[in-house]
């Protein structure tokens, strides 16, 4: 037997060499690593990426760093190449619904018995690691392996690889040489970890940027852009600025008009992903398939357009349910705040509209409120279950007296949603958002609150 160490992610024993764990050893050993926490830096995950024979530098790499959008526009670009026929994979984190949701190949989620002989894989390489003196990796370090190690090994045409915090010192940041690397919006979050200003936390995301690559830049403030241009020209990368557009929203798709970079025209985009935040997405994630796919125009804005339409992705400003209208975002930081504003005075006017809210403790919640609260008719708080970083709801609700008196605090998520059903009626809205991180319970909550209608 391979000898045990006093580390958090060792107390679920790994089989004798050869044999791999199953599906519910191999969880038990990821929640185990999650009690380290996070920390930032890449030494720890070079050494473990070095265990595992480099693979992430054996692949096409797309890199997403970003504050919001990063999971919209890697559905979006994924879409896309899967229209050409490429084999693509997807790293999103945090798991919203599904733990088995963060390894992605054309849509598909990895199956578990794949999950498990790859935490078995990365298991034995920390094994390694610990006998000679490294530290344990993180949770997030040991899926960032994972997932590298799963695309090379299903031979993946392009591997869409998103930052799970910043981007300079993020786990994901161990690739040489990307085939792209894409900068989405850029906001105040993590401050505690990425600066206090929105130059710092940009400079943290640019830090994804390497010799001699191309950097897609979203629409973003003019000193987020020039901390991005500044850091390219550092490493002789080329910067393409995503342009104007224009966006018709309607209740069931958003049709989008825009000029690319290249100057290529695309008169009538449509997305059934809602929220006015979408048309920057879908922009971004054009103009990266323009630099990775290699057809001519014409059949190009066809695969564009299909892949734009068929792109779906649970949880941002997702609909839910008809009677009433339940919608639920994971929007939780001031820029996806004032994106949610937007949205609900274009989709929800002239109804009635109850939030549902829970947030965690470390973020800028009080901004978010601000820029949200006043829309709402009713304002139910809630504590995300089973979340250490979750923001007491009694004490959430102290926040959003602030904003809106017409508020109370829910014990339950179940309490929470029969009385923002029973207070909103058919005809009212419900909106449900604040963190990603209880999401998923909320979902099947509804359900089963639908089916005893």
């Amino acid at each position: 037997m391979i000898p045990m160490y006093n580390s958090a992610i060792m107390n679920v024993k790994l089989k004798n060499k050869g044999e791999i764990m199953n599906y519910t050893e191999a969880r038990e050993y990821i929640k185990n690593a999650s009690k380290k926490g996070s920390i930032l830096g890449i030494d720890n995950i070079k050494v473990l990426m070095d265990k595992l024979n480099g693979v992430q530098n054996k692949q096409k790499i797309v890199h997403i760093a970003g504050t919001n959008g990063k999971g919209s526009v890697s559905a979006y670009l994924a879409s896309i190449l899967m229209e050409t026929g490429m084999k693509v994979g997807r790293y999103n984190s945090p798991a919203v619904f599904d733990p088995l949701e963060v390894f992605r190949i054309n849509d598909s989620n990895i199956t578990k018995e794949k999950y498990a002989q790859l935490v078995s894989e990365v298991a034995t390489a920390v094994e390694k690691m610990l006998q000679e003196g490294y530290e344990s990796p993180t949770v997030f370090e040991i899926e960032t392996a994972m997932a590298f190690l799963y695309f090379y090994k299903e031979k993946c045409d392009i591997s869409i690889i998103e930052t799970g915090m910043g981007g300079r010192d993020d786990a994901t940041n161990v690739v040489d040489k990307p085939e792209l690397e894409i900068i989405t919006a850029v906001s105040m979050d993590h401050m505690a970890f990425l600066g206090d200003t929105l130059e710092e936390i940009a400079a943290c995301k640019a830090g994804i940027i390497m010799d001699d690559t191309k950097v897609i830049c979203a629409e973003n403030p003019i000193e987020v852009k020039e901390v991005i241009k500044n850091e390219a020209k550092k490493r002789n990368a080329s910067v393409i600025e995503t342009g104007k557009y224009q966006a018709e929203y309607g209740v069931e798709k958003t049709v989008i008009k825009y000029t690319s970079f290249r100057g290529i025209e695309y008169n009538s985009l449509n997305t059934s992903m809602l929220g006015t935040f979408q048309p920057k997405n879908v922009i971004t994630a054009i103009e990266a398939a323009e630099v990775l796919i290699k057809l001519p125009i014409g059949e190009l804005k066809k695969v564009v357009n299909k892949g734009i339409e068929k792109t779906r992705w649970q949880g941002r400003f997702e609909k839910i349910n008809t009677n009433p209208l339940v919608y639920i975002d994971g929007g939780h930081n001031p820029g996806a705040a004032l994106d949610i504003r937007k949205s609900i005075e274009i989709y929800f006017t002239n109804k009635k509209i109850v939030y549902i809210i829970g947030v965690l403790s470390d973020k800028d919640y009080d901004k978010v409120l601000e820029l949200t609260g006043n829309l709402a008719d009713y304002i139910i708080t809630v504590t995300s279950p089973d979340n250490p970083r979750a923001l007491d709801g009694k004490e959430l609700l102290g926040h959003v007296l602030k904003f809106n008196e017409n508020a109370e605090y829910a014990h339950t998520l179940e309490e929470a949603i029969s009385k923002a059903f029973t207070i909103a009626g058919e005809d009212g809205v419900i909106f449900i958002y604040g963190s990603l991180s209880y999401l998923g319970k909320i979902k099947k909550l509804i359900g089963c609150e639908s089916r005893k209608k």
